[in-house]
């Protein structure tokens, strides 16, 4: 592994050049010292012009790449913008509690993974009554991915290395996968004779710790970027303009009845604790 790139490699030469000259010029006898004097002001001179070149250089490649950069930034933006969007909605529609006070708060199962308690999985996300939600999870799904495997194809050349990273972990992380596999879990659930669980995680896993984690680290390494990028919208620490809104000003139209839920809740124990015994 190395340790230093050429840049700091190229510091370190000059620095003991000019720290060598500068020892010959002080401490050496007469000769020496009119060596070291001028060995010190060549080097010093090189250090200079060499530096500012580097920053002109710098600049330069910046401004050369800062519309490959916004885009980037526009791009991953627009990904995290739709998933957390469609979970935001969700949220307001399925459960019947205030939402979690901060955005990192939403990112957990405090926030989006209340979702999986409480919505009805039976009941209609639109208008359009041949649209249930697990076909709309799974067509919003499938918006994600494109969208992220664009970004990933697109920016592969400049990326941000950090945020290349967390795209990619996105898109493969257990919660994305298991998505298109909801069909298939409701199947089992009905060919083991589980009792039906309406709600959302009777047909889709809530989401891991290490996948709340991946969101929380885009969130973190977006807002860094639309300082570095945005420097004017510094001010603003909100990506999504994530903004709780009262729960008596929603309507919670597809929410499991509490009574529903608790009988549900209850079947589920005793259903698993047959298995458990090997009764089921």
């Amino acid at each position: 592994m190395r340790l230093f790139n050429h840049k700091y490699q190229l510091v370190i030469i000059l620095g003991l050049f000019l720290v060598t000259g500068l020892l010959l010029w002080l401490k050496s006898d007469n000769e020496l010292r009119d060596f070291g004097l001028n060995f010190f002001t060549e080097i010093l001179g090189v250090a200079i012009t060499v530096f500012i070149i580097d920053g002109l250089s710098q600049i330069r490649e910046y401004e050369r790449m800062k519309p490959l950069k916004l885009a980037e930034f526009e791009d991953a933006k627009n990904l995290f913008n739709r998933f957390i969007s469609f979970w935001y909605v969700t949220y307001s529609r399925s459960v019947p509690e205030e939402y979690p006070e901060t955005f990192d708060e939403f990112l957990s199962d405090n926030g989006i993974g209340k979702i999986f308690n409480y919505l009805n999985i039976d009941s209609k996300p639109s208008q359009n009554e041949s649209l249930s939600w697990t076909q709309w999870i799974q067509d919003n799904h499938n918006d994600w991915v494109e969208l992220s495997n664009r970004f990933l194809e697109r920016h592969s050349a400049n990326a941000d290395p950090e945020l290349y990273k967390l795209i990619h972990a996105f898109v493969e992380c257990p919660f994305m996968k298991t998505i298109p596999m909801m069909n298939a879990f409701k199947k089992v659930r009905e060919k083991n004779d589980s009792p039906r669980l309406s709600a959302l995680s009777g047909y889709l896993p809530k989401p891991r710790k290490a996948d709340y984690e991946v969101l929380q680290k885009m969130n973190r390494c977006l807002k860094s970027l639309n300082k570095k990028y945005h420097p004017e919208r510094s001010n603003s620490d909100n990506i999504t303009n994530y903004k709780p809104v009262k729960l008596e000003n929603r309507k919670v139209d597809c929410a499991l009845s509490r009574e529903v839920f608790v009988v549900v809740e209850k079947l589920q124990k005793e259903y698993s604790k047959r298995q458990d015994s090997g009764l089921g």
